[in-house]
């Protein structure tokens, strides 16, 4: 994700009225359950043009509200999506309503392509390999996790707990707990989150805030 890549050509789906009068296919126009990885390191200050802030504000629409535009010519109407997305930068993000997640890794492409192999040799090893590997992750993702009231009232008073000492704690806080819990429990293929699950959420989420208050630090620093 850079100037000249928003600038280039439509990521949102558009109609065509100058030579097939069809919806054109953009980048946007993705799968059920895909994960699209956004990199924002290369951006550098840039003049984006109109398509440029269009392609902008699509990508957030995905970010925010999982919905995409499409652009008809007279009128746009937004579908729904169901994408994951991650977002890669050096600093903070330029979509709204990221967590961010300081990731201690090195500069060179060595040790992306370390990282590479290593997935690459745990599949191989997996029993079934790949396919079951697939299969888990099918399953998992649409599995239906709600939770019950012992998480419930577990949440409430956590969040009570955080707002008293933290007071710009807030609803979004609220639920990016409950959000990671349901995944955590989903991972384990449990269709109710226990206390155990909310436990090891909040041991994961305080693990990431003290990671971002130490990059803040630094930048201070």
């Amino acid at each position: 994700v850079d100037g000249t890549s928003l600038n280039a050509a439509a990521w949102a789906p558009a109609r065509d009225v100058q030579v097939t009068n069809q919806i054109a296919a953009a980048p946007l126009q993705l799968p059920p359950h895909a994960i699209l990885v956004a990199d924002e390191t290369p951006m550098a200050p840039a003049q984006l043009s109109e398509r440029g802030v269009a392609n902008l504000a699509a990508l957030a629409d995905v970010a925010v509200k999982q919905m995409v535009p499409y652009d008809f010519g007279f009128y746009k109407l937004d579908f729904a999506v169901d994408v994951a997305l991650v977002l890669v930068s050096r600093g903070k993000s330029l979509l709204p309503g990221a967590d961010l997640l300081p990731l201690p890794v090195g500069e060179g492409p060595s040790d992306v392509a370390a990282a590479v192999r290593s997935v690459a040799e745990a599949l191989q090893l997996a029993p079934g390999g790949a396919d079951a590997v697939r299969a888990y992750l099918t399953l998992a993702g649409e599995l239906d996790t709600a939770i019950g009231e012992e998480v419930t009232r577990r949440a409430q008073d956590d969040f009570v707990a955080a707002r008293q000492a933290d007071p710009s704690v807030g609803v979004n806080t609220l639920h990016t707990w409950c959000t990671l819990v349901r995944l955590i429990a989903q991972s384990e293929l449990a269709t109710e989150p226990t206390e155990a699950h909310w436990t090891r959420m909040r041991a994961i989420e305080e693990e990431r805030m003290r990671r971002v208050r130490t990059r803040m630090a630094e930048k201070r620093g």
